[in-house]
């Protein structure tokens, strides 16, 4: 019996020895694993801190020629200051906080000091980087800008070219597009000024303006043409052949009132006027889609018209045979009625019969 006891005694000893080696084994696993992160994230603190922003803001300074730019400059020094002096030091704090934790077991507290400490080196990551884009959009800006700024001439020269090369389509519209094409051409000197005067934060205004007027110039170039022979010359041809043809119908006894052609004549008409007084001013919203409308329900009526002859032509073909039979009828009737004298006699018919 004593034997049995000290034999349970030893299991039970050797089992909780068991379980004390794997909850060890356990908690410096997840010890070591814990102190890969941190040093994980000391690595990304340092990167953070090596962050190329003080090389960028020197070459500010080379071009410190206006009051914005400075202002600018000195809120980028300032931030520079928060993120060195201040915010990447209180990182570094919190990683030696973490590593003592660690160093006394104290895991639970270290797993909360570890999440902490990455949400603030995400925090001091993303001020940093938001500060070097912006010190960065001007260092780099030159070179972007005028890297932009050669396909945007390049477009300017190919459109004026197609232009120039076929002026006596655009009618009406010419003084407008060169006025335009003159003004494109200022905002090109606008930039070169702004650039030399280093006024980096005015650019990408100049920029904008510069590629909106030359998208707008390029609907001007490619649509005026095509609207300046249809207000010019089609639709008034168009106009021309319906009114004589509606004329030449209604002289002959065709019931057109329900066309309401004299009407939406006149309402075209102004159509056309609003769409040429729009197009000086380069103002061509919806102008060639409303003209190819006009130009659709004129040819519709060429279609309504032949409707017209077409059905009258039936009429008339009805009209006549219907005539024709009616006639036959008639000489028939005509004919018995001669003969009703020679029929009584020969068949001895009374006169009831």
């Amino acid at each position: 019996m004593d034997t049995l006891i000290l034999i349970i005694s030893s299991l039970i000893f050797l089992a909780i020895i068991l379980v004390i080696v794997i909850l060890n084994v356990i908690q410096n696993y997840q010890n070591n694993k814990l102190k890969k992160h941190l040093n994980t994230l000391e690595y990304e603190k340092n990167l953070i801190d090596s962050t190329p922003i003080l090389p960028e803001l020197a070459k500010i300074e080379a071009f410190l020629k206006n009051e914005k730019l400075e202002v600018m400059y000195n809120d980028w020094q300032e931030r520079l200051k928060l993120i060195k002096d201040n915010q990447v030091p209180r990182l570094s704090d919190m990683i030696i906080e973490t590593e003592y934790n660690l160093g006394n077991k104290n895991y639970k507290s270290s797993l909360y000091k570890v999440a902490k400490l990455e949400m603030e080196i995400y925090k001091v990551r993303a001020n940093a980087e938001m500060l070097l884009n912006e010190i960065k959009a001007i260092t780099t800006s030159e070179e972007r800008n005028r890297a932009i700024i050669t396909k945007l001439k390049a477009k300017y020269r190919e459109l004026y070219q197609k232009y120039n090369t076929s002026k006596n389509e655009y009618g009406d519209v010419v003084n407008s597009i060169t006025l335009q094409f003159e003004n494109i051409a200022f905002r090109f000197d606008d930039f070169e000024r702004v650039m030399e005067n280093n006024e980096y934060t005015e650019v990408t205004q100049i920029i904008k303006a510069i590629d909106d007027m030359l998208k707008h110039m390029e609907v001007v170039v490619e649509e005026v043409p095509s609207i300046e022979m249809l207000v010019k010359n089609v639709i008034p041809k168009k106009i021309a052949q319906v009114t004589e043809t509606y004329n030449n119908m209604v002289k002959h006894g065709y019931p057109l009132d329900y066309l309401n052609i004299e009407y939406n004549v006149n309402e075209a008409n102004k159509k056309i006027n609003d769409i040429q007084d729009r197009a000086r001013v380069l103002n061509l919203e919806d102008s060639l889609f409303e003209l190819k409308l006009l130009l659709e329900y004129f040819d519709s009526l060429f279609n309504d018209f032949e409707k017209e002859k077409i059905n009258r032509y039936s009429y008339e073909e009805t009209n006549k045979n219907f005539k024709n039979k009616l006639d036959k009828i008639n000489k028939l009737v005509t004919d018995i009625y001669a003969q009703v004298d020679d029929i009584k006699n020969v068949y001895n018919l009374s006169k009831d019969d």
